[in-house]
């Protein structure tokens, strides 16, 4: 999936951060959307989670 390093840390109660390298980047920014669109597809029959991209990381609530 990922061609940058990761990191995952729960973010609240609720929600899982992951964040890429802390640069704004268009490839990184790509990067984190297709990931976001992997993981829509993997998991769309098990649970419903809402995603939330910003320039180095994706909130998962």
């Amino acid at each position: 999936m990922s061609s940058y390093p990761i990191s995952i840390r729960p973010f609240g109660e609720d929600a899982i951060l992951i964040e890429w390298p802390n640069e704004v980047s268009e490839a990184i920014l790509y990067d984190i959307l297709d990931f976001a669109q992997s993981f829509k597809l993997v998991f769309k029959d098990y649970i419903e989670w809402e995603l939330v991209p910003a320039y180095n990381s994706l909130t998962l609530i």
